[in-house]
C-alpha cells in the first residue's frame, strides 16, 4: 500500500485560461483528474462517466488503476489517477485550487507535461506525506519545474 501524498494545487494565471483548465480537466460533476490532459494509452476520456465517478470508492479504483500503473508512474510520476479522501465524489475545484491525494508523490511528470498545454497558466502544488515527514512546495510553468525550499509547518 503506498503512502499517501496529499497535495494543493493552487493555479494563477488569465481568469479565462484558468476557467478553461477547468472545465477541460472535470466531468461534468466537477470531479478533476489527470485522465482528461494527460491519458494514459487506450484512454477515452468521457466527462459524463457516472461510473467513473461512483468509482471513487478507492477500492474499486485501485482496481482500474493497477492495469497501467507502471504507465502511470513513468509519465504521471505516481502511480494512480489522483483521488480525494475527503469529497466521496472525488477532487473538486474551489475558485482556483483543488486539494487532492496522491500515491508516493505530487505527480511531478503530469504537472510538467500540463504545463506546456496550457503555457499562460503557473501551476503550484504544495505536498506533504505525513508518514515520512516528506514536504514539498513545486510550481510549474511552460514545461519547467521550481523547487522552492521548504520552511517548516504545515504546507497548506
Amino acid at each position: 500500500m503506498p503512502d499517501n501524498c496529499k497535495n494543493r494545487l493552487t493555479i494563477s494565471g488569465p481568469d479565462k485560461d484558468i476557467e478553461r483548465f477547468i472545465k477541460e480537466n472535470t466531468n461534468k460533476n466537477g470531479v478533476f483528474s489527470f485522465k482528461h490532459s494527460y491519458p494514459p494509452p487506450g484512454y477515452e476520456p468521457d466527462l459524463s462517466d457516472t461510473d467513473e465517478i461512483a468509482g471513487l470508492v478507492k477500492d474499486k479504483l485501485l482496481d482500474r488503476k493497477v492495469i497501467s500503473s507502471e504507465w502511470h508512474t513513468h509519465n504521471w510520476g505516481t502511480k494512480y489517477d489522483c483521488w480525494s479522501d475527503d469529497d466521496p465524489l472525488g477532487p473538486q475545484f474551489h475558485d482556483n485550487y483543488v486539494e487532492f491525494m496522491t500515491a508516493w508523490s505530487p505527480a511531478d511528470g503530469y504537472w510538467e507535461k500540463v504545463s506546456t498545454i496550457y503555457p499562460s497558466l503557473v501551476f503550484r502544488v504544495e505536498a506533504v506525506m505525513d508518514t515520512l515527514e516528506y514536504y514539498k512546495l513545486l510550481t510549474f510553468r511552460n514545461g519547467e519545474t521550481r523547487r522552492e525550499p521548504y520552511k517548516g509547518g504545515s504546507v497548506y
